[in-house]
């Protein structure tokens, strides 16, 4: 039984609610709850939740977290919300009211009593929480630690949570105590925490279902959002005694092809896990299953392997990613949840988990309502604005009648007074963008409502088994310049989404700042400029493959106050029934007759845009910081945008005065953004110029990541099959913990491959210098001048003079250096089939593939710098195939430096 004594002293009536439950006894049971990476939770209405914060909250207060999702004047008012802290150092509670704060992996509990539930979340920009290495922390993703508090009791309760948005298993749980030589100096688990008297081995939750309190499963773990009590014992008080929560985001990394599938449907789902360096798979195999309630059931769904077998989803053996198959079809909507479990130290524990998310598609009838709709209400605004003018009031008649139309559920006028939002019965939302003429939100010269159907037809997501490595470039988000320690922009190719071009010209900043990516010869950049209606949904699915992303559209705040952007595409029957999925989850919405994209679809991007710098030269970019949190949240470092309906002179002068700065000076993202003048548009509404996030990226001229230990391909662009992997066989990385691989299409791609990173040469560059390692399945048995099948290895430097070959390697000029291994490709492994007579040059197959290990390559580069002196050059490597297909060859790259 606790005690316990508050601070607070206004109480409504939850208070008497509050007491019975802060005075209920402990209700031991099991719970196995295993959720994953979330950034929201559900507070049901007049029910007691005990949470915590799954991100850094430091220096965030009450309102700033909640008042987003909870209206901040009914704070601790009947009819609102309240939230309580508790201090183990005085054994109270208290009320931190709005401009209290909830230190990083500090548990509170929550009630609000608005009537409804409310989904609560937290800014996708916070960070995740401070990370130690050091003792007792030797997790390869670093560890977050919470001191435990003692008071005036032997057994002092401390409130807690795990800081981290993903499934955080009690197994991985540290307690350490700073007492050199003393009980778990170098780390202990909760059982010997307990034994040593420095903690309690038992965690307990309230469950707000039952009403009670629940012990953890030692077995199982803790979710994001879920706060416990943990008691400090008496040998705490000696020293600092501190709970150690294992980062394990990074070490499963678990994704699914398709994520979103339609209802009734057969759909094929392939799963891939990647093992991060730290993680472990003894048995070298791993189940999916289904939860329910975070506990596995029933049959697993399918085996992960990392065999190479295609036909269960894994196109390379032992390269650590696990892959499989697994058909879903499901009756009705549902968010599917699943579990990947692995035996280790023998246990089958949770890994890693991953939701699907099944949806009913959009009817013929439900598509056209909204089309016959959007149209009608078009001709009620403009009657409205014939009749009452330019204002909110217009909106707001206006608004009123739409939602009487047929299929509309309501309307109303969104938080920017100038967007006029619909509902419909089928769930969907769409809009009308109503900014003044001249402005990036303006109707002028735009046919949004023409009730033309779209003839083509837009598949919904399936299975792609050419391309399937999107989606494990996935690793930290951070690249640092060795020399300098400033962030810089993690790739060199430049996207201008130009989507408006036609209407904006000629005060569009797009042409300018075309020609001023194209022309600069330090750094190197590769541009590609998208233009009117090659600004799609589908284009806005590459974004993570640039490092600096310019949009020139039009942009609006939506009904739930989420900034939005709008494509070129327009709407149609059939194309918003292709576009179901993404419809009905929200990530896109439609606005007059074209798309418009919400900060959720950012958020569902596959793999990241390391130091990325977004330029929203949209209206209401940045009235909020919904689009740039989503943004950030997928790795890009800095977004600039405007705070209100902007006017296209301003925005154009404002993004070429920017751009020059990081371009031309190569200033960094604040020092460029300071000098650009003014701030704020000079014509109404004053839309001010805003950055948001990190100040100090800047583009580079140096090679960066030339060792890949990003963990991704963070500085290269690649063509066909080129990849970071963390190993291949018996082939570990040379240095560190990451290397590239470029092949002649292993697997499912049948593409050759190519690394390339463009880069500047210092005039006194006189060396390159990398790790390479040829392997081939040519080897030996098609070796020698009669076989045509030779497949090359080539390094090149592209200059503005032409390309210099630095190495050519073929099969041929390898044979003799070669050596057997255990590695498998296409057409070798344990299912190959050996030829007869198969030897040196003789043909065939002998299963077999042959190496030349790893060997260390140095190249003079002293002319090509002093004769590129101030311009940019292109480093490529590059495997292909030569006469043939069939029998794959890769490569292996590593330490790639400048000297």
């Amino acid at each position: 039984m606790i005690t316990i004594q508050t601070r607070f002293h206004s109480r409504p009536r939850w208070w008497a609610i509050f007491k019975v439950l802060i005075a209920s006894a402990f209700f031991i049971t099991a719970d196995n709850t295993l959720a994953q990476d979330q950034a929201s939770t559900v507070v049901p209405h007049d029910s007691w939740m005990q949470l915590v914060i799954p991100a850094d909250t430091a220096g965030q207060t009450v309102e700033q977290l909640f008042a987003d999702d909870l209206d901040a004047d009914s704070y601790n008012q009947d009819g609102g919300w309240v939230v309580f802290t508790y201090d183990p150092t005085e054994n109270v509670y208290d009320n931190p009211g709005l401009s209290g704060t909830i230190p990083p992996g500090t548990g509170f509990w929550m009630l609000q009593v608005t009537g409804v539930e409310v989904s609560i979340d937290v800014p996708l920009s916070l960070p995740t929480p401070t990370i130690t290495t050091s003792l007792p922390c030797i997790a390869a993703g670093g560890c977050f630690a919470k001191t435990l508090l003692s008071g005036p009791s032997v057994t002092s309760w401390n409130l807690l949570g795990s800081p981290f948005k993903r499934f955080q298993p009690l197994a991985g749980l540290l307690v350490g105590n700073e007492t050199a030589g003393g009980p778990c100096f170098e780390g202990c688990s909760l059982q010997e925490a307990e034994t040593e008297n420095l903690s309690s081995a038992a965690l307990w939750h309230y469950d707000s279902e039952k009403e009670s309190y629940v012990e953890y499963d030692q077995s199982s773990g803790l979710v994001p959002w879920r706060g416990f009590w943990m008691a400090a014992l008496e040998g705490s008080s000696t020293g600092t005694t501190r709970l150690y929560f294992q980062n394990v985001i990074d070490l499963y990394q678990l994704v699914a092809s398709p994520t979103d599938f339609l209802t009734n449907t057969q759909t094929e789902v392939r799963f891939q896990m990647r093992l991060l360096p730290g993680a472990e798979l003894p048995g070298n195999v791993a189940q999916l299953f289904r939860t329910t309630d975070g506990v596995p059931f029933g049959q697993a769904l399918c085996t992960l392997k990392d065999d190479g077998a295609l036909d269960n989803g894994d196109d390379l053996a032992g390269d650590k990613v696990y892959s499989c198959l697994s058909p879903f079809i499901e009756s009705s909507e549902s968010t599917v949840n699943l579990v990947v479990s692995a035996e280790i130290d023998g246990n089958f524990s949770p890994v890693a988990s991953i939701d699907l998310n099944a949806i009913d598609p959009i009817t013929d009838e439900e598509a056209s309502i909204v089309i016959s709709a959007q149209s009608s209400a078009q001709q009620i605004w403009k009657t409205e604005l014939a009749q009452v003018g330019d204002t909110v009031a217009a909106r707001e008649t206006a608004s009123e009648i739409i939602a009487n139309l047929p299929g509309v559920l309501d309307s109303g006028v969104a938080e920017d007074d100038t967007t006029i939002w619909i509902t419909y019965e089928s769930g969907l939302t769409t809009g009308l963008m109503l900014n003044p003429e001249g402005t990036r939100g303006s109707q002028e010269d735009r046919d949004f409502y023409s009730t033309t159907v779209n003839v083509e037809t837009i598949s919904p997501a399936v299975f792609d088994r050419l391309d399937p490595h999107g989606e494990l470039t996935q690793g930290p988000l951070d690249v640092y310049a060795e020399e300098t320690g400033e962030k810089v922009v993690g790739s060199s190719r430049v996207l201008i989404w130009d989507a408006y071009n036609s209407q904006f010209a000629p005060f569009d900043e797009g042409p300018d700042l075309r020609t001023l990516f194209e022309g600069t010869q330090c750094p190197l950049f590769d541009v590609n400029y998208l233009i009117d209606s090659q600004a799609t949904v589908d284009s806005v699915r590459q974004f993570n493959k640039y490092g600096t992303i310019i949009l020139i559209t039009h942009g609006a705040v939506d009904k739930d106050g989420q900034v939005v952007f709008l494509t070129r595409e327009n709407t149609g029957v059939f194309s918003i029934i292709g576009h179901s999925i993404d419809l009905l989850l929200g990530r896109i919405s439609i606005m007059g007759d074209v798309y418009a994209i919400r900060p959720s679809f950012i958020t569902s991007l596959p793999g990241n845009s390391p130091g990325a710098i977004i330029y929203n030269g949209s209206c209401s970019s940045s009235a909020n910081s919904s689009m740039a949190d989503a943004f950030v949240s997928e790795g890009a470092s800095s977004y600039y945008g405007y705070t209100r309906t902007v006017n296209s002179p301003y925005a154009q002068n404002a993004a070429n005065q920017l751009f020059d700065n990081l371009v031309k000076s190569l200033d960094t993202t604040g020092d460029a953004f300071a000098p650009v003048t003014p701030k704020i548009d000079p014509v109404t509404p004053f839309a001010t110029f805003t950055l948001t996030s990190d100040p100090t990226t800047s583009y580079t001229g140096e090679l960066t990541n030339g060792e890949f230990e990003t963990g991704d391909l963070t500085g290269w662009t690649t063509e066909g099959d080129g990849r970071s992997i963390v190993n291949l066989g018996e082939f570990s990385p040379p240095g560190g913990n990451f290397m590239g691989i470029i092949s002649t299409g292993l697997g499912f791609t049948t593409s050759s491959g190519s690394l390339a990173q463009n880069f500047c040469l210092a005039a006194d560059a006189t060396e390159l210098t990398f790790d390479w390692n040829f392997n081939s399945e040519e080897f030996v048995e098609w070796c020698g001048p009669e076989h045509p099948f030779d497949d090359p290895f080539t390094v090149e430097m592209l200059t503005d003079s032409g390309t210099e070959l630095l190495l050519s390697e073929t099969i041929d000029t390898l044979c003799s250096t070669v050596t057997a291994n255990s590695l498998a490709f296409d057409v070798s492994g344990p299912a190959c089939e050996v030829s007869e007579g198969v030897g040196f040059g003789t043909g065939g197959n002998d299963c077999t593939v042959y190496g030349t290990g790893n060997l260390i390559q140095t190249i003079d580069i002293t002319a090509i710098a002093a004769n590129n002196v101030g311009k940019g050059v292109t480093l490529r490597f590059r495997n292909f195939d030569e006469g043939d297909s069939q029998y794959d060859s890769a490569v292996l790259i590593d330490n790639v430096k400048i000297r």
